[in-house]
């Protein structure tokens, strides 16, 4: 049975889903931010400010660069940078849920 192309494929359910991932990637992101202050000693109100128009990967690559110019542990460096690839595996799909119609 073919459905009906005026029938909506997708649910409530379906755009719950897509909901949580973006929400998921935001809060992420406020980490990275988090990070980010932790590293500079700053507040982080005004390292958000700062980094407030930065896409994801902007602030994925800013986070990465400055770890690797502080004087971090390789415990740390390592959990980080093990932290943005996990992440950074989803960003396909975030992308694509968040700019389809």
């Amino acid at each position: 049975m073919v459905a009906d192309p005026k029938e909506a494929v997708l649910d409530d359910e379906h755009f719950r889903a897509f909901g949580a991932i973006i929400h998921s990637f935001a809060r992420h992101e406020a980490l990275m931010v988090g990070i980010m202050a932790t590293i500079m000693d700053a507040d982080v109100f005004y390292v958000s400010m700062i980094t407030s128009e930065l896409p994801y990967r902007g602030k994925r690559e800013t986070l990465l660069a400055m770890i690797k110019q502080k004087p971090l542990s390789e415990n740390q460096i390592e959990k980080i940078g093990g932290y943005l690839g996990q992440l950074h595996k989803y960003n396909q799909l975030r992308n694509a849920i968040a700019h389809s119609t």
